[in-house]
Parts: structure tokens; sequence; C-alpha cells
């Protein structure tokens, strides 16, 4: 809605989300926002019963969201976008802590000839970041989240650091200026924070939904074997091996997708030859042995949970979606991507599931902590102290090692008559809780 782009919903999101668990917790009374500069990054972590996602139009800057939420935007988001305030980060420099300009947002063709949209040009910037939180402090004030009586739910991710990290990698100045830039700009919103709802009445997690590989010539100048290989060849050649078993040569697109690591099998032809699903995602997982992948897990494999008690297997096994037609996760070698230019994820080696989590707020005492944890973690912890369900399909565990320990005095008593004070919150008092992950999805 109030963009040209296809519908978008949580109509394939399968399980409910601490949102969803919120709203069930409060009947409704808690609200919940979720905001990204794409659809998917905004209304998943948001959920079902979500008030409202908002994302942008990729051309314009303007902020849009689905008629799954509401027909139309709320006057407050149109007043937004009608005042035109994507207009001032366009024409802009961007410039590091030593003067030097690293970017610009100078309006500019595509190859087609075509303009450059806002998404294109300005997202790979911090100024991108910044527009999210000017959008998500109106979001504040005219939702009035944190002044009710029931916790309310704001994720904001902050799609600007995925999209830098993939053209230039972790490593360049450009990711350590967005970085500098970020943290600047996470302590003007928590300033506001603070002076709309204050500081105590929050709780507030960072996190990151992955990380990603070097580049292959950063981690090859360290004698680090790396690897930037052209999808599309190794998708040709996939074919051709397949097509060598199974139509005597004859060309047959066997593979309609391989987006590295990942083959996305035409069960068409598997089926018109015969083939059942199980032999043909075989078949593609040797194909992909031969052209370098270590190894790989099938769509049929991991619906039965056929894969080795370990680290690795369970990784993929959490992957698994029965969505999407037959299809081969494959497992890469480490540090190699699938394309030319930049770097990417969706590996299952440390660089790409290395990222922060932290959380601030009364229940949290500070500290950094080096027992393992997971972003998972973060939705069940939040859950155990609000006193509500976790999501339906969590997998993380409280961190109680980060939490502070109940203040009571000693040898104190309640008054005669009188029940002892709950240790937390129950879910009918304050806080608000905000999210921000760094990064979308791909």
């Amino acid at each position: 809605m109030a963009g040209d782009a296809k519908g978008a919903s949580p109509h394939n999101l399968m399980a409910s989300t601490l949102g969803d668990e919120l709203k069930l917790a409060t009947q409704g009374r808690s609200h919940v926002f979720g905001i990204a500069l794409k659809d998917r990054a905004a209304i998943l972590p948001a959920g079902y019963a979500a008030d409202a996602a908002y994302w942008i139009d990729h051309q314009s800057g303007a902020w849009v969201t689905s008629t799954y939420y509401r027909n139309d935007l709320p006057k407050w988001a149109a007043d937004f976008n009608s005042s035109n305030r994507s207009s001032k980060y366009w024409d802009r420099d961007w410039h590091d802590s030593n003067g030097n300009t690293l970017r610009t947002t100078a309006h500019r063709k595509t190859k087609d000839g075509t303009d450059a949209g806002f998404y294109e040009v300005v997202g790979s910037t911090p100024f991108a970041n910044e527009y999210e939180f000017e959008f998500a402090k109106d979001l504040i004030n005219y939702e009035q989240l944190g002044t009710g009586a029931s916790t309310d739910l704001l994720t904001i991710s902050l799609s600007a650091n995925d999209i830098l990290g993939h053209q230039v990698g972790p490593d360049s100045p450009e990711i350590q200026a967005m970085a500098l830039a970020l943290d600047h700009e996470l302590a003007e919103f928590f300033n506001f924070l603070g002076h709309k709802i204050g500081l105590a009445n929050l709780w507030i997690a960072l996190s990151a939904d992955h990380g990603i590989a070097p580049l292959p010539t950063v981690a090859e100048k360290l004698h680090i074997p790396a690897a930037a290989l052209d999808a599309a060849s190794l998708g040709a050649q996939i074919n051709k091996t397949l097509a060598a078993r199974f139509s005597a040569g004859k060309p047959v697109d066997f593979v309609k997708s391989f987006d590295y690591p990942v083959a996305w099998l035409n069960d068409e032809a598997f089926s018109s030859l015969k083939v059942k699903e199980e032999d043909a995602e075989r078949a593609v997982g040797e194909a992909l042995k031969q052209i370098g992948l270590r190894g790989y897990y099938t769509r049929w494999q991991l619906a039965q949970g056929a894969v080795a008690d370990t680290e690795l297997g369970h990784k993929y096994l959490h992957s698994y979606s029965p969505e999407g037609g037959w299809y081969v996760m494959g497992v890469p070698a480490p540090f190699a991507v699938g394309g030319k230019k930049g770097t990417d994820h969706a590996t299952p080696y440390s660089y790409d599931t290395h990222v922060p989590l932290a959380f601030y707020g009364v229940p949290f005492q500070p500290g950094t902590f080096y027992t393992h944890a997971e972003p998972v973690d973060l939705a069940v912890t939040f859950a155990s102290l609000l006193g509500i369900n976790a999501p339906t399909h969590a997998t993380g565990r409280v961190l109680t090692e980060a939490l502070a320990p109940p203040h009571r005095a000693d040898n104190s008593a309640p008054p005669a008559g009188k029940s002892p004070r709950p240790l937390r919150p129950p879910v009918e008092l304050k806080p608000a809780a905000l999210i921000a992950s760094h990064g979308g999805q791909p």
C-alpha cells in the first residue's frame, strides 16, 4: 500500500513472534510495530498480530505498509511522507571521522539508464539508518508507545548495515565508519527515548540476523584459501552433469535456480522422468559436490530429521522449511562466496554466525558474558521476564547469567496481611521493549 511493489504480509511466517505472544498475553492492549527499509525485515519480527509494519518504497523512499495490517497509512505517517522528509538525504557526502568522502548520495542513473532509487543510493549509507530513526521517533510520538498500562514492542531492522556489508565486506573502512556513525545515531535515539519515555522504563536489545564473509581478495592476501565464484556458471555445470545422467546429454534445466550455495530444483522435469524427490535431490547434491561444495542437505532429508546429531547438522535442520518446492542446501568451503563482486553469507561458519547480542534495562546486570548465547535467546529471555509464553517454535534459552539478582532487604518481610511484591514486573507494567536488529535479510 502506498507503493508500486507487490503486496507483502506475514502469510508465510510459520511461527508466532514475541510480539504475537505479547498481544495474546495482554489481549491486544500492547502495541507492536516493526520498521525496516525492507518489507520482510519489518514484517517478520513484528508478526501476525502487529498493529503495523512499515518499510520504504525503494524508488521514492516513502514509507509504506500492507493492507494486511491496515487499509491506509495513519495520518502521521502520511504527513511524514507528504513533507518529503527523504529529500534531505539526497545529494549529500558521507565523510569518515577524518573528513574523507566515503560515498555520495547524488542522484545518478542505473545501468539501464533509469533513475537510481532511494534504496540503491541512500540505502548503503548511515543516512538510511538516520532516516529509520527519524520515522521511529514519529511513530513513538504519535502512537504513544510506552505511555499505556501494557508493555509495547517496537522492532527496528537497520538494513543499511546489511546492504553495505554485502558490497564492501566486514573489514573495509566504510564498514568501520558505518559502525561509528551507528554508535552516534543510537546514542541520539536513546537520548530521545530517555526524554520521551525514561530509560528506566525501557528494555533494549541489539543483535543481528547474520554476519558476513570477508571479501575473498582480503582473505587471499593473508594466504587464506578463498574464492569468488560465478554462481551462474556453476549452475550451468550442475545442469550439464544432471543432463548427462538423466536426459542423455540433452539440455534440461533440472536446477531452475542456483542461489549459491542453495539449488532449487525443477520438480516437473524430474517428475516427468519418474524420478522421486529423494533421488532427485540426492543427485543434485552429488552434482554440488562435483563443483566444489563440501557436502549437502536435501529438503527430503531435513523433513525426515535425518541429520547427524552434530552442531552442523542442527544448524541445517533449524534452516529447514517445507515451502519452496524441492531444494538442496550445499555446504560451501569456508570463505567461498557465490559472486564475483562483494561478499555474502548463508554458511555455517563463525564469520556468519558470530554476531553481537546486547541488552539494556533494569533486569540486566552490567558485564560481558562468555557463555554460549545465540540471537534466538533474545525472544525467550524477554518472554520469561515479561511472564508470557515464548514464541511457538522458540529454541533459545533464558540468559540467566545476564540477569541482575533480585533486590530484597535482609531479614525483611512483608507487612502483616500483605503479599510480597513480585521480583519482576508483570506484563501489565512497563517497560516498553525496543529491539534494533543490525541488518535485514538478504
